[in-house]
């Protein structure tokens, strides 16, 4: 990005272009000269990406946001096994941790296309420990892999289900109810009223930047 376009933009963004003025502030309400650089340097890389797809038919946009996303990501904790509601401290885990969770068959073998369309690599190994790792070609592989919900050592699998996860949890721990340490709304601004789950697990979350580029985008929906 020259001085020249920086100049440009930063003139009208003085001059009641709304265009001009959100290009300038994007997710920061008074930027400095340098971070207007960087806000219409990255507005330039989406535009670049936008024009090669639309010639070449690719994906380079979708792949370039995955990747700006994945390197937003700062440091990864998790909660206590005992802590089902996600409001106690949270412990900062490691870049060499394996996390462990729990996927269905559809969105593990949609990781390999993630690979693929994004260049983002996400291996989901089959245990804490070893090398193994579960792929679409080995289907045996991954339902060996499957969280049984019959007595260990039984010969048969009675495959535990999401929607009976989120059964039992609902029916033992929460007594069949979604209590208020989990409210939110779709409005990101009204964080602050949040339940106290929320705010725990996003407590890293840039709340002033996500607000202004929340603004941006509805002076953009409603400007001429």
């Amino acid at each position: 990005m020259n001085s020249l376009s920086l100049s440009y933009a930063s003139a009208f963004s003085g001059h009641s272009n709304p265009y001009a003025t959100d290009m300038v502030k994007l997710n920061d309400a008074s930027p400095s000269a340098a971070q207007i650089a960087v806000n219409l340097f990255a507005l330039g890389q989406v535009a670049a990406a936008a024009a090669a797809d639309a010639t070449a038919g690719t994906s380079t946009l979708s792949a370039l946001i995955v990747s700006k996303a994945a390197a937003a990501i700062g440091t990864v904790s998790g909660f206590a096994p005992s802590d089902f509601a996600n409001i106690g401290v949270a412990t900062a885990l490691t870049g060499a941790s394996r996390v462990r969770v729990a996927v269905d068959l559809s969105v593990l073998l949609l990781l390999g296309e993630v690979k693929q369309q994004f260049g983002t690599d996400i291996t989901p190994y089959a245990s804490a420990t070893g090398t193994a790792v579960l792929s679409r070609s080995d289907l045996p592989g991954l339902l060996a892999n499957r969280i049984d919900a019959a007595a260990p050592g039984t010969p048969s699998v009675q495959e535990l289900k999401e929607w009976m996860a989120l059964l039992s949890y609902l029916d033992t721990s929460l007594g069949g109810s979604i209590t208020s340490e989990y409210f939110s709304t779709a409005n990101f601004l009204q964080f602050g009223s949040f339940g106290t789950a929320v705010q725990v697990r996003n407590a890293s979350y840039p709340i002033a930047s996500i607000g202004q580029l929340t603004a941006t985008l509805v002076g953009l929906q409603n400007a001429p």
